[in-house]
């Protein structure tokens, strides 16, 4: 099954859920793509936010684009996700 779709990345890619649909740019693909390895590696990774005013609404604040280029440019990451829930297991 695809695990991505254009429709999706440019869904991540808005600054806040309650922004319009991005036209559809290599660029607003790119943005979501970066923006799904953060949510992948972190459940709620850091400058995504919760909107204090408006209930169930999520911004992006500034700096998110750092720490994907700080998480991409990594010889070898183990997710706090899969350390947690994985290797943290006796087994």
């Amino acid at each position: 099954p695809t695990l991505s779709t254009d429709d999706k990345l440019l869904l991540i890619s808005k600054k806040s859920t309650s922004d319009p649909m991005p036209p559809k740019t290599m660029e607003a693909l790119q943005i979501g793509w970066e923006k799904n390895a953060l949510l992948i590696s972190y459940f709620f990774p850091e400058h995504e936010e919760l909107d204090p005013e408006k209930q169930g609404v999520v911004t992006w604040t500034p700096g998110w684009h750092d720490n994907f280029l700080n998480l991409s440019t990594r010889k070898l990451f183990v997710p706090p996700v899969v350390r947690t829930l994985l290797y943290a297991q006796d087994p």
